[in-house]
């Protein structure tokens, strides 16, 4: 018996699956070389309170890293991961887009 996997295709005429959110240890996140992000301290700290209260955060964006294996690169979350790990935890959740060509 063999199973019919539905997948979508993109606005660019790829056909590509959606992987839907995940948890990634923290260790296995390596910041992208380029980010230029900066957050004011008070912007970091709410946004510390914010995680410490909830639980709640907008998801990573990671794409596997093209140098290292089993690393993920961070193209978007990079002072969520800060927080996370000063408040202790030890994984994020993520998500991430496979294209299939």
């Amino acid at each position: 018996m063999t199973k019919d996997i539905a997948i979508k295709s993109s606005p660019r005429g790829r056909r590509g699956a959606r992987l839907g959110p995940r948890t990634i240890p923290l260790t296995d996140l390596v910041p992208h070389p380029l980010n230029a992000n900066v957050m004011t301290d008070d912007s970091r700290e709410k946004l510390k309170a914010h995680i410490k209260r909830t639980g709640r955060y907008p998801y990573l964006i990671v794409r596997p890293h093209p140098d290292q294996q089993n690393k993920f690169q961070v193209l978007d979350g990079h002072h969520r991961i800060a927080v996370l790990q000063e408040l202790g935890h030890v994984e994020a959740r993520y998500i991430q887009k496979l294209w299939i060509e």
